[in-house]
């Protein structure tokens, strides 16, 4: 598909990701907008974890490891999600645009 190192695309993502989160370290320093640079550096590292799972231990019938890094890769996705939304709510909502990512986030989990 990819040449002698790429056998699936879990593989091209997980590189896509690193490759991404490699930016981002580099981009750090002279970024305008940090936040938005670490909620989506957060959200590449939780994607490149959980292609690794894939990648490692298959697509089907998954042990107990597989599935304790893949929920710990999924929640580093959901937090990068959360920073970004709150990065976008910053100026209009201020700190109240925070809390509402919370609820809205616990509403669609079922916690409320």
């Amino acid at each position: 598909m990819g040449g002698p190192f790429v056998h699936n695309t879990s593989e091209l993502l997980a590189l896509l990701c690193a490759a991404g989160v490699g930016a981002c370290a580099f981009r750090w320093r002279t970024a305008n907008r940090r936040d938005f640079l670490l909620a989506f550096c957060i959200f590449l590292i939780g994607t490149l974890i959980r292609e690794l799972v894939v990648y490692v231990y298959g697509i089907a019938s998954w042990p107990a490891d597989a599935l304790t890094w893949s929920g710990f890769g999924r929640l580093f996705q959901i937090i990068g999600g959360a920073l970004f939304v709150r990065a976008s709510l910053k100026h209009a909502c201020g700190e109240w645009g925070w809390l509402l990512v919370f609820a809205v986030a616990a509403l669609l989990a079922g916690l409320i």
